[in-house]
């Protein structure tokens, strides 16, 4: 009889997981280092995860899914095409800063070894709705046709994640007339 996991320590586990990995990055990250964080014997630990991989894919997969929940839960493809590349562009930069050991997780983890193709493709289904507004964008001829869709969510991921890293470290404040400046210019640079 498969035993009953304890979703408090679970909790535990992956709050632990992250607070080392903002402070030593995931490479270094661990299982003894995670349960002495997390407060529990080294072998409970291994009766929830079998190995620090299954850790990592199940912490990432769940920080993915909670942000998707998040962005997405009041957008909706009736929006107009300004009205819902504001609220997912407004999205993405308050998850970004309200987040933010998180998106650490989640950069770390896309960068490095331990990622696998079904996670990239479980990535990739979290992002739909900013792809198909891009390629509604393109096929109404309001976005440019010369970028691909791919380069346009570089374009606009690149620049969220820099505004959000420099106010999350305290280079800057980013205040709601920055925000607003930031948000028209990444507009701007997708019109066709």
């Amino acid at each position: 009889m498969a035993r009953i996991k304890d979703t408090t320590k679970v909790d535990a586990i992956f709050n632990a997981t992250l607070k080392l990995v903002r402070e030593e990055g995931l490479v270094g990250i661990k299982m003894s280092k995670v349960a002495k964080a997390a407060g529990i014997a080294t072998g409970t630990l291994y009766i929830y995860f079998k190995n620090k991989e299954e850790l990592i894919d199940n912490l990432y997969l769940k920080l993915k899914r909670e942000s998707s929940e998040r962005l997405f839960k009041d957008y909706s493809e009736s929006m107009t095409l300004r009205q819902g590349f504001e609220y997912i562009w407004r999205g993405y930069f308050n998850e970004m800063i309200s987040h933010p050991a998180e998106v650490i997780f989640i950069e770390q983890y896309y960068r490095s070894p331990f990622v696998k193709e079904e996670m990239l493709a479980e990535r990739q289904a979290l992002v739909v709705p900013v792809v198909s507004l891009l390629r509604k964008g393109k096929k109404e001829g309001i976005f440019r046709n010369d970028l691909s869709t791919n380069l346009m969510v570089v374009m606009l991921i690149g620049v969220l994640k820099e505004l959000s890293r420099w106010h999350n470290s305290g280079r800057i404040k980013v205040s709601e007339e920055m925000k607003e400046k930031a948000l028209v210019s990444a507009w701007r640079g997708l019109l066709a």
